[in-house]
């Protein structure tokens, strides 16, 4: 049965039209190991790790996606 990610970001910027998002990923308050958070269109992805931490540098206009073998894929804007 397919269970829903749910991730909190934090934004921070570290240089023109760039920023840090820092985020963590839970299902049913439960961190989610090995998630990976790819920029869509894009060569950038980072995995999360054992706490369900994230962090990755991307633009501005940039659309996270979020996925994992056990779960459902999410975008983030």
């Amino acid at each position: 049965m397919p269970c829903h990610f749910f991730t909190t970001l934090l934004l921070s910027s570290s240089a023109q039209n760039a920023q840090t998002v820092k985020g963590s990923v839970t299902s049913k308050g439960q961190p989610v190991n090995g998630a990976t958070v790819n920029v869509k269109g894009g060569t950038t992805s980072t995995l999360t790790d054992s706490s369900g931490n994230f962090s990755i540098t991307t633009s501005l206009e940039s659309i996270l996606e979020i996925s994992h073998v056990s779960f459902l894929k999410k975008k983030f804007h």
